[in-house]
């Protein structure tokens, strides 16, 4: 779904400090409505390690305003209930599939590969991330920021 542009006449540029699942939802959003941005990211590269390993429904609800929820349900693998026992007693017993929700589950998608579609989506709108770039310092002078970073012109 494409988002009509911000109706002031002046856009700032806006810099996002971190391709981690925020800053990429961040850049997704922005630039769905015409915000000009760089994205840097201190690493060389998308993180390997999965913190998260699971998708709740309203996540999937801002994958779908990404453009990418589809293709993570098509990647991931459903969860439709679960049970937690200790000592052969059930402790708690999840039910995902009774949730009023447009994805009534639990979708387990390692966070890598989430953010592997996020990028995807990010480059298909034409922007990019710049790795090995380090925010180092900014300034408040008036109505303008000053920013330093090392190796991406920031």
């Amino acid at each position: 779904m494409e988002k009509q542009p911000l109706p002031h006449a002046e856009h700032p540029q806006v810099l996002i400090v971190g391709a981690g699942p925020v800053g990429l939802t961040l850049a997704i959003l922005l630039k769905q409505y015409g915000v000009p941005l760089r994205i840097i990211e201190k690493n060389a590269g998308p993180s390997t390690s999965t913190k998260a390993m699971a998708i709740h429904s309203r996540t999937l609800e801002v994958f779908r305003e990404l453009g990418i929820a589809d293709r993570a349900v098509a990647q991931g693998f459903a969860i439709k209930a679960f049970s937690i026992q200790a000592n052969q007693r059930r402790i708690i017993n999840y039910n995902f599939s009774l949730l009023e929700a447009a994805w009534p589950m639990l979708l387990s998608l390692p966070q890598p590969d989430a953010e592997k579609l996020m990028l995807q989506r990010l480059e298909a709108l034409g922007v990019n991330v710049e790795w090995n770039t380090t925010l180092n310092d900014i300034r408040q002078g008036g109505r303008r920021r000053q920013r330093a970073a090392s190796a991406g012109g920031w």
